[in-house]
C-alpha cells in the first residue's frame, strides 16, 4: 500500500482561522470533552494560552490534538522524537 507523505508546516504560518477550519471538521459528538471545552473558551483566552507556551509546545498542541494527528505523525511532521510529542 502506498503511504501518503505528511507535508511539514512552520507555526509561523498557522492562522486563528487555519485553527478554526480544522475543530469544524468533525462531526458534532465527535469531539473529545477537551475539545468541547477548548471551543466553548473565548478565541482570545486560546491564543494567548497558545502562545505563552514555550518553543515548540504549539506545534505539538496543534498537530496532535486540533489537527488529530498521530504522535508518531506529528513527531515525523515536526522532526522530532516520539517521547517529546
Amino acid at each position: 500500500a502506498k503511504q501518503s507523505r505528511v507535508s511539514e508546516v512552520s507555526s509561523d504560518d498557522i492562522t486563528e482561522r487555519d485553527m478554526a477550519t480544522s475543530a469544524s471538521r468533525l462531526p458534532a459528538g465527535l469531539q473529545s470533552a477537551e475539545a468541547e471545552v477548548l471551543d466553548a473558551l473565548p478565541d482570545g483566552d486560546i491564543r494567548d494560552a497558545m502562545s505563552s507556551l514555550p518553543g515548540g509546545f504549539a506545534e505539538v498542541l496543534f498537530y496532535a490534538d486540533v489537527e488529530g494527528y498521530t504522535y508518531a505523525e506529528t513527531a515525523v511532521i515536526l522532526d522530532i522524537p516520539i517521547g517529546t510529542v
